[in-house]
């Protein structure tokens, strides 16, 4: 038994004790215990996570973001630890009597922490309450090398001196964080745990595109640079940061540099010298280190891969998984999605080829090309989408109207998920709406016939609903910052579904192509993502599914594959969540009959945010069983 196995008797017993002594040392009711050990799992997530409490804009009163997210075998440990102590704790409250109001939140929680119990069994790998476990610390997705350009561009904005000091600040940590990380991954090497060496490949390629970067135009200095310019708190006639190429400039000033001006070119070439002093460094030795390991044997545990599988599903799901059953359905689905797009496409025309072969056929068709697009004119194309599902919105929701969502391109890849976007919620002020971050490249190599199925998942009635509803209901923090991955991207394409139902796409039948496809991709990627971990099937034979499958490209097949290969269930999250949510709203539509109401159905699973699969479940049974009652 490794040093983070558990043994359940001793972690009941532990439980107990804790009950125990609990009611020893305190007088207070139960209520009040409860409500102390919710706000210290969010304190503890916030202090454990401050990048994602950032993005999510949870930083006490709008903070910004000051300190970087710990990486290294510490960080994990601590990680670990306080997952298994907020279990115990709320195993020991479960005996004592809580408030009525107190048991949603309870049930929710208690689920967050048992989800996290069979990665705690699993010894090395990376472990968060927020991204859950993965059994490698190089991650294509969570490595620090891809995601601080992320964090400093979607997380750290800057909008005077006092916001670009803190920008500073961050740049000052990122060397350590990336050393720390290496450390990590070369300790988890030593016990025979080393990522596949295509991830690895792919890490050390992307070490290898940032330090071919001039500072100035890289993702650690870029940012700064051109905030810095557009505040114009950068003298016209100021000298470029030492080593750097010298910055394009107005023609030379007549008046001096004031001090605001002063002081921004000072933090300008502090910066400068971060990035090339300390932090392309660090990025050097994260390539060495990539590169050494690729050539290291592999010598993981017997049943490695179906154990993290089992603990993936467990975290994304926060339920027991039937993988053939999923996998059968998943098959199913995928052969009444090939048909549609059999007959959708041989009524537009395309008849030539098998349906992924028609599909990727119109991925290369200049007529959906939109690489030439301008920024302004693709916001245009998705500002457009989203307006036509808002309309629609009273036939879905109660609420009839959702602030609007503002979509910003990001010129800078920034590691923004699998199809290009990343949702950040509104924040507490006026001034922080919702964004839809986009990148750019991302969004280029993707046929025009795919926006209206990426705004109606992301938008409206997709993620963007999902939030507004949940910060009505003033969830606390804890429930903020943790989530359920299969809830989140099973409502994203419950969302586009929806859009589907209602007749988003009648106006378009070449975006209902986009939709079917998105669909078919998500029964591919749960499929794929079992297969690689019960079949052992090669990373080529992988990559070789999605395209012949889905009709993807091999760069999006490759990378979706990586995805799955570090962390095991990641890819059948989404599939599974959208059926479970269709199957709840069949059990209701069947079980009230005339009285069912797709908007209460609606505002129900809604209310409490991202919500774990089966106490989604158990909420609706509840809702049809009281409703049956009061007819």
């Amino acid at each position: 038994m490794n040093r983070h196995a558990l043994d359940r008797r001793v972690l009941l017993q532990s439980a107990s004790l804790l009950a125990l002594a609990s009611c020893a040392r305190r007088t207070a009711p139960a209520e009040t215990v409860f409500a102390g050990m919710v706000k210290q799992f969010g304190e503890e997530l916030i202090a454990g996570d401050p990048e994602r409490a950032a993005f999510l804009r949870l930083l006490p009163d709008g903070a910004n973001l000051t300190k970087l997210r710990e990486r290294g075998p510490l960080a994990g440990e601590l990680a670990r630890s306080q997952a298994l102590r907020g279990l115990t704790e709320l195993l020991g409250l479960e005996a004592q009597a809580l408030a009525r109001k107190d048991l949603p939140l309870f049930e929710v929680l208690l689920a967050h922490f048992s989800r996290l119990e069979p990665a705690l069994h699993l010894g090395l790998g990376r472990f968060s309450q927020s991204e859950g476990p993965a059994p490698f610390v190089f991650h294509p997705d969570c490595a620090a090398i891809l995601g601080l350009p992320a964090v400093l561009a979607n997380t750290a904005p800057i909008h005077d001196l006092g916001d670009a000091e803190d920008y500073v600040l961050l740049l000052g940590q990122c060397a350590s964080v990336l050393d720390a990380e290496a450390e990590d991954a070369a300790m988890q090497a030593k016990q025979g745990w080393v990522a596949p060496p295509a991830i690895l490949e792919r890490l050390a390629n992307a070490c290898a595109q940032l330090l071919g970067q001039a500072p100035e135009t890289g993702p650690f200095l870029a940012p700064l640079l051109g905030q810095l310019r557009a505040l114009g708190l950068l003298a016209t006639s100021s000298p470029a940061p030492p080593g750097a190429q010298p910055i394009p400039a107005a023609p030379p000033a007549t008046a001096p540099p004031n001090p605001a001006q002063e002081r921004a070119q000072a933090l300008l070439i502090q910066a400068d010298a971060l990035v090339q002093r300390a932090i392309y460094p660090a990025i050097a030795r994260t390539a060495r280190l990539c590169e050494a390991q690729r050539a290291l044997p592999h010598r993981l545990p017997a049943n490695f891969s179906r154990d993290w599988l089992q603990a993936g599903l467990r975290f994304q799901t926060n339920d027991a998984i039937d993988i053939q059953k999923a996998y059968r359905s998943a098959q199913a689905q995928a052969k009444t999605l090939t048909d549609q797009l059999d007959m959708s496409l041989r009524a537009l025309g395309v008849i030539d080829g098998n349906v992924s072969q028609r599909l990727s056929q119109l991925v290369a068709d200049p007529r959906f090309d939109l690489s030439a697009l301008s920024p302004e004119a693709l916001i245009t194309q998705l500002q457009s989408h989203f307006n036509a599902a808002s309309a629609q919105s009273a036939n879905w929701f109660e609420t009839k109207a959702f602030s609007a969502l503002r979509m910003e391109i990001m010129a800078q890849p920034a590691g923004l998920g699998e199809d290009g976007a990343r949702y950040r919620p509104a924040g507490p002020r006026a001034e922080d709406r919702a964004v839809l971050y986009l990148d750019l490249a991302s969004l280029r190599s993707q046929p025009s016939f795919a926006l209206a199925n990426l705004v109606f998942s992301h938008g409206v009635p997709g993620r963007h609903v999902l939030s507004v509803l949940a910060k009505g209901a003033n969830l606390p923090i804890a429930l903020q910052m943790i989530g359920f991955p299969a809830f989140e991207r099973g409502w994203r394409a419950y969302g586009a579904q929806l859009a589907d139902e209602y007749g988003l796409f009648e106006a378009d039948p070449w975006q209902r192509i986009g939709f079917l496809r998105a669909q078919l991709r998500g029964c591919a990627f749960l499929m794929c993502d079992f297969d690689l971990a019960t079949k052992g099937i090669t990373r080529d034979s992988a990559i070789a599914f999605l395209q012949s499958q889905a009709g993807l490209a091999w760069p999006d097949a490759a990378l979706a594959v990586d995805r799955m290969m570090a962390c095991p269930g990641v890819g059948a999250g989404g599939e599974i969540g959208r059926n479970r949510i269709v199957a709840a709203r069949d059990r209701a539509r069947i079980g009230l009959g005339p009285g069912f109401d797709i908007r209460s159905f609606h505002a129900l699973i809604l209310a409490g945010g991202e919500l774990p699969l089966r106490v989604m479940d158990n909420r609706v049974d509840a809702w049809i069983g009281s409703k049956q009652k009061s007819r």
